[in-house]
Parts: structure tokens; sequence; C-alpha cells
């Protein structure tokens, strides 16, 4: 296991958790809704390990940034550091009414929770080759941000939601 794995790692790893696990976890939550607000899992093209000036619509995008990253030298052993990186995961939902998107924007953030934490293996993340990255995953907040109508786009507003985790070494 590497010692130290920089932001680089950890965000490939949260986008490729969630690209397998948000499909179902939208299907379930569209199925115990049932109310005729539907949310569809953004496409494997529409997540950026990045910001974006723009993001075409239609539909929704994520965008799965590193923030602070607290590095300890006092770590387990001799040459070791253990870090807490937060990991920030942007939620881009679109609708023409303002109640419809907030609700699509809440089952969405739930989705991107329940995909990084609760789907196998639970509270952790893979390396791109499948074995554990030794790190643990945990939500820790959520943001909305403000809901926008983009210019020419016609009537659809856009609005992103952040959903924070913190994510940890394990000891191995």
């Amino acid at each position: 296991m590497t010692w130290f794995l920089g932001p680089e790692a950890l965000v490939d790893a949260v986008i490729a958790k969630l690209q397998a696990n948000m499909a179902a976890r939208v299907a379930a939550i569209n199925a115990e809704k049932d109310d005729g607000i539907t949310i569809v899992a953004p496409d494997n093209s529409r997540y950026f390990a990045s910001a974006k000036r723009q993001i075409p619509p239609p539909g929704p995008a994520v965008l799965v940034m590193d923030g602070r990253m607290g590095l300890d030298a006092r770590g387990e052993g001799p040459h070791t550091l253990s870090t807490t990186t937060s990991i920030g995961v942007y939620m881009l939902e679109e609708d023409a009414d303002e109640e419809t998107l907030a609700r699509k924007l809440w089952r969405q953030s739930r989705a991107i929770v329940e995909s990084l934490w609760d789907d196998q293996p639970k509270e952790q993340l893979l390396n791109a080759d499948g074995s554990l990255l030794g790190w643990k995953i945990l939500p820790t907040r959520t943001t909305p941000g403000p809901a926008y109508e983009p210019e020419g786009k016609g009537p659809s507003l856009r609005q992103f939601y952040l959903t924070t985790f913190t994510v940890s070494r394990l000891e191995q």
C-alpha cells in the first residue's frame, strides 16, 4: 500500500465508485418515491475531476474536487504521514420548477451518499485495480448552492448541491 496518496488518487476513486453505483441508487430512489419526480444518474462522461467554466445541458453532472488536506507526520510508523482530506462532490441538476429542482437535488445527494458510503466496500474506496485503497470515506455535510438560469438555455434553472466527505487513512 502506498503510504501517501495525494488528492488525485482519492478523486479518481470517488468518481469510479460513483460511476459504478449511482444508476442502481437512483433507480431505487425513484421506485421508493414514485411521485412523478424522476432523477437520472449522470452519464459516465459527465463526471469531472476539476472545476469547469461551462457544463452544457442537459441533465445532471458531477464534479469531484479535493479540499483541505491535513497532514500529520506523527503517523503510525517511521516515515509515515497520516492524512485527512475533504472531498467535495458537486451535483449539478436542472429543472424548470424550483421545488422540483430542490427535490431532485436532495435525492441526487442521497444517491451520492449511499453510493460512496453504503455500497461495497462500505465506507471505503478502491484502487483502479479493484484492491482496497486503505482509506475510509465518511459524509460530513451538505450545502445547497444558489439556483440560476443560464443565459440562452431556455426556461430551465440549474443548481449545484455540495456533499462533503472526509477521507482518512485506515490503519493497515
